[in-house]
């Protein structure tokens, strides 16, 4: 072989390597992967509301503790307010005692049937005494006039013109406001009778207890 034709084999063994390690390998494309669409998460006006804090009662009535007790019935009247009713069909005087979890300091209302109309008084008692009465007793024939007050400590508020009495049917209903619905408070309907003579009370008789912490 000639020196001229080995020349030119070497060359071209030499471009055909280069050739060879020249060549990219194949790279195949790639598809993103595509991007789940997102649920609408905008939120339904109302539907995450918080109800505002009022008082929360039992709706319905509260069974009296013992057999020929009354029964105690207390409903919600607003944000700030009760309705409690007191029944018993042989009672001639009802009474509604709410105080918070210290039960020497409350409110009583007293409402005893009468000749001519019932009487009606509210005593505020502070340590387990009576440091103040309001009587509220009106006349058929004296025009009405709201009357009322608070309890200093137990902060519960009553009116003259919340409170209902039908004797026909021995229920009492007095609507109460509270200064600060969050507190606790207890609530107890009592009755009495005339078990001997008119007009003198006998025994009272106590429904069982609401406690709103309980």
């Amino acid at each position: 072989m000639s020196t001229r034709f080995a020349l030119l084999v070497a060359t071209a063994a030499l471009v055909v390597t280069a050739c060879g390690a020249s060549v990219a390998p194949t790279i195949a494309p790639v598809t993103p992967t595509p991007v789940p669409v997102q649920p609408d998460l905008t939120p339904v006006p109302g539907s995450t509301e918080e109800p505002d804090p009022t008082i929360v009662p039992p709706e319905g009535d509260v069974e009296g503790a013992q057999e020929g007790a009354p029964e105690l019935a207390i409903e919600s009247d607003g944000p700030d307010s009760l309705e409690i009713s007191v029944a018993d069909s042989t009672a001639k005087a009802w009474r509604i005692r709410i105080s918070g979890t210290n039960p020497t300091d409350r409110l009583e209302l007293i409402v005893e049937t009468g000749d001519i109309a019932p009487g009606i008084h509210v005593d505020e008692i502070v340590g387990g005494e009576v440091v103040s009465t309001d009587d509220l007793t009106r006349m058929p024939d004296e025009p009405t006039v709201a009357a009322g007050g608070c309890h200093r400590t137990v902060g519960v508020c009553f009116s003259s013109d919340g409170i209902h009495l039908d004797d026909a049917n021995g229920v009492l209903t007095a609507r109460f406001t509270f200064r600060d619905p969050s507190a606790p408070i207890a609530v107890t309907g009592s009755t009495a009778g005339w078990p001997a003579e008119p007009f003198i009370l006998g025994d009272w008789h106590d429904s069982q207890t609401f406690k709103s912490w309980e």
